[in-house]
C-alpha cells in the first residue's frame, strides 16, 4: 500500500527478518529460501538497502550461489552514489574478480574486474599494494594467454615506471613480448637492457638483430603522438604558452644584432641543403612543424642554442649552431641534437627557451589570468607584475586570439592552476624524448645529455632515468612503429 519504494523496502525487510528469526523459512540456506526471496524483494524496491544487501550476501555465500552473489555485488557496485570513496569500489571490484576467477572459472572477466580496480585505486594508495594488484593481473593474464598478454605487458610497464631500477621487470617484458609475437618490441626492450648492462646472452643477441647502423625515421609524428606520447608537460599549460609566447619574446627584446647574427645570412633550410640545414629540414618534416631559422656560428663553442629574436616582420624561432653541432659526429648524435632543438622551438615548449625561469613563467600566466579572468584573486605581491603582463599580452596578441586565450586560461584554472616548475621539467623531458626517438639510441642520447648544453635545466641523470622508463613504454613503442624504426 506504500507509494514510496524506500518505505516499501523497510516493510519488506521487516518481513524477511521475521521469517528468519522465527524459523518460518521451510528451505533455509537453499536457492529456494523464503528469506532469500524476501531479501531480493527488498532490493527490488531499494537497491541501496545496505542491511538487506549484506544479509543476502551471507545467504548466497552459505548456499554456494556464486553467480547470484556476483550479480548482487555488481548491482551494489552500480548503485553506489558518485560520492562513494574509491576504496569502496576497489574492494567490490576485487571481490567480484575473485569470484569470477576462483568460483566461476571466468578468468577473462576476472581480469577486467582486477584492471578496473587498479584504475580506480587512488594515487595515494600504498605502492606495495598497487604493485601486488598489478602482479595478480600479470599472473592471471599469463595463464589466460593470447590477447590477454597485452594486459600483462601494460601492468609490467606500469611497474617499470613505478620502479625503474627493478630490472627483473625488463626481463619479463622481453619474455611477454616474445610470447605475444611482438618481436620488434622485444628487441627494443632488449636494447634498453643492454644499455643498462643487465642483458643476458639471449637478450644481447636479440638486441643486435637490428644492427648498429643509424636508421632515419621514415614516418612522421602526428599531433596525437606529439600530445599523447612525447609531450611530458601539462597540456593545458602548454596550450596556453603556445598562445602567448610572442608576448614573452617581445618582453625579452632579443634581436639578431644582440645575438651576433645577420638575418640575411641565415641558412637555406631545405631537404636539398647540405649539412645541418638539411637535418633541420628533415626533422621539421618528421615533427610536422615549420622549420626554424638556422645560423651557423663557426668558432663559437657549444651545440645548438635556441633564441626568438624579433624585428619589424615579427618574431622568429631560431637555432644558432656552434662548433659542437658543426663538427664531425655520428648521424644518431646529429639526429638527437636537432630533434631536441626543434622540440624546444615547438609552440608547446618554446616558452621554456624564452623564459627558462619558473617564476617568470608563473608571472606570465598571472598576466593572462588578470586580463581574461579579472574576477580571479591573484596574490597581493604578484598583482603589479600580473597587471604589466596583462597589458603586454593585450598589446601584442591580436584581438582575434583573445577569446581563445580566455578559454585556455579557463582550462588551466579548472585543472588546478599552473605548476611552472614541474612544467619546465616536463619541457626538458619532452625535448629529450624527441631527441631519443629520432636518434633511436639510448647510448647516444645519454652521452649527448651528459655532455650538457641543449638548454636543459633538469639534471642529466634524471633525464636519462626518465628516458629509460620511456624506452619500454607502450606509447614509445607505438611512436617507434609510426616512424618505421623497426
Amino acid at each position: 500500500m506504500q507509494d514510496s519504494p524506500v518505505v516499501q523496502a523497510k516493510y519488506r525487510y521487516a518481513a524477511a527478518v521475521t521469517v528468519r528469526d522465527h524459523a518460518l523459512d521451510p528451505k533455509p540456506n537453499t536457492l529456494d529460501s523464503e528469506f532469500r526471496k524476501r531479501l531480493l524483494a527488498v532490493l527490488d524496491a531499494d537497491p541501496g538497502h545496505e542491511k538487506a544487501s549484506k544479509a543476502l550476501e551471507s545467504t548466497l555465500e552459505a548456499s554456494g550461489d556464486w553467480a547470484g552473489l556476483n550479480k548482487l555485488l555488481r548491482a551494489r557496485l552500480k548503485a553506489l552514489p558518485e560520492s562513494t570513496e574509491p576504496e569502496v569500489r576497489v574492494a567490490l571490484l576485487e571481490r567480484i574478480g575473485d569470484i569470477y576467477e576462483t568460483k566461476l572459472g571466468d578468468r577473462q572477466t576476472a581480469l577486467i574486474a582486477f584492471e578496473q580496480a587498479i584504475e580506480l585505486a587512488p594515487a595515494s594508495a600504498d605502492p606495495a599494494l598497487i604493485a601486488a594488484r598489478r602482479e595478480r593481473v600479470i599472473n592471471l593474464a599469463v595463464v589466460v594467454g593470447g590477447d590477454a598478454l597485452d594486459k600483462a605487458i601494460t601492468q609490467v610497464q606500469s611497474l617499470v615506471e613505478q620502479s625503474p631500477l627493478e630490472y627483473d621487470n625488463y626481463h619479463r617484458l622481453v619474455e611477454l613480448y616474445l610470447a605475444a609475437k611482438q618481436r620488434d618490441a622485444a628487441i627494443a626492450v632488449a636494447r634498453t637492457l643492454r644499455f643498462l648492462k643487465q642483458a643476458d646472452e639471449a637478450e644481447i643477441e636479440l638486441a643486435e638483430e637490428l644492427g648498429e647502423n643509424f636508421r632515419p625515421a621514415r614516418g612522421s609524428i602526428t599531433r596525437k603522438i606529439w600530445r599523447d606520447v612525447l609531450l611530458a608537460t601539462n597540456p593545458q599549460l602548454s596550450d596556453l604558452y603556445g598562445l602567448i609566447w610572442p608576448v614573452m619574446a617581445a618582453r625579452e627584446g632579443q634581436t639578431h644584432p644582440k645575438l651576433g647574427v645577420d638575418r640575411n645570412a641565415r641558412e637555406n633550410v631545405s631537404l636539398q641543403s647540405p649539412g645541418l640545414a638539411r637535418w633541420v629540414a628533415f626533422v621539421a618534416q618528421v615533427l610536422d612543424m615549420p622549420p626554424p631559422e638556422l645560423f651557423l656560428k663557426k668558432g663559437t663553442p657549444g651545440g645548438i642554442n635556441v633564441a626568438v629574436p624579433g624585428d619589424a616582420q615579427g618574431f622568429h624561432p631560431t637555432l644558432i649552431a656552434g662548433d659542437d653541432a658543426l663538427g664531425k659526429q655520428p648521424d644518431a648524435a646529429i639526429a638527437f641534437r636537432v630533434g631536441r632543438a626543434l622540440a624546444r622551438v615547438h609552440p608547446h615548449l618554446i616558452a621554456a627557451a624564452i623564459l627558462p625561469s619558473s617564476s617568470s613563467l608563473r608571472d606570465a600566466i598571472y598576466g593572462a589570468v588578470a586580463l581574461t579572468h579579472p574576477q580571479v584573486a591573484i596574490p597581493k605581491e604578484l598583482r603589479e607584475g600580473a597587471k604589466i603582463w596583462g597589458e603586454a599580452i593585450n598589446k601584442v596578441l591580436p584581438p582575434s586570439r583573445l577569446d581563445e586565450l580566455k578559454k585556455g586560461v579557463g582550462r588551466v584554472i579548472e585543472r588546478g592552476g599552473a605548476d611552472t616548475k614541474n612544467w619546465l621539467r616536463g619541457a626538458d623531458i619532452s625535448a629529450a624524448r624527441v631527441g631519443f626517438l629520432l636518434s633511436d639510441s639510448l647510448d647516444v642520447s645519454a652521452r649527448m645529455i651528459l655532455q650538457g648544453g641543449g638548454g636543459s635545466s633538469t639534471e642529466g641523470r634524471e633525464l636519462i632515468k626518465s628516458l629509460v622508463a620511456f624506452s619500454v613504454s607502450g606509447p614509445y613503442l607505438a611512436a617507434r612503429r609510426a616512424l618505421k624504426l623497426g
